[in-house]
């Protein structure tokens, strides 16, 4: 937003220093006229670009909270299968097995 003022006060004839917010300066950069348009366009890129910086960090959160579920329930069904296979089979009787003949 601080770009986009600036080009509305350089519109209104109002010269404003355009030097970097860091102080640092490009000194093999050659000075180019400025278009109204692209500043505006690349403002736009500038902002869709924080925009979606920020929600890729909600989602990496959001990733990483359901990575340690996933690994939590993992183990859970591990336990339990642990569990089941230790128990002790029941064995059929004779008496309930179905003859070979029929």
């Amino acid at each position: 937003m601080i770009k986009l003022k600036l080009l509305l006060e350089q519109q209104r004839g109002n010269t404003v220093s355009t030097s970097r917010a860091d102080g640092a300066t490009n000194n093999d950069a050659p000075e180019l006229p400025r278009n109204p348009y692209f500043q505006i366009h690349f403002q736009h890129i500038h902002d869709n670009i924080e925009e979606l910086n920020d929600e890729l960090q909600a989602l990496r959160g959001q990733v990483s909270e359901l990575t340690l579920k996933l690994d939590l329930l993992t183990s859970l069904l591990i336990d339990q299968h642990a569990l089941v296979s230790n128990a002790p089979c029941r064995q059929l009787s004779t008496k309930n097995k179905i003859p070979a003949g029929h």
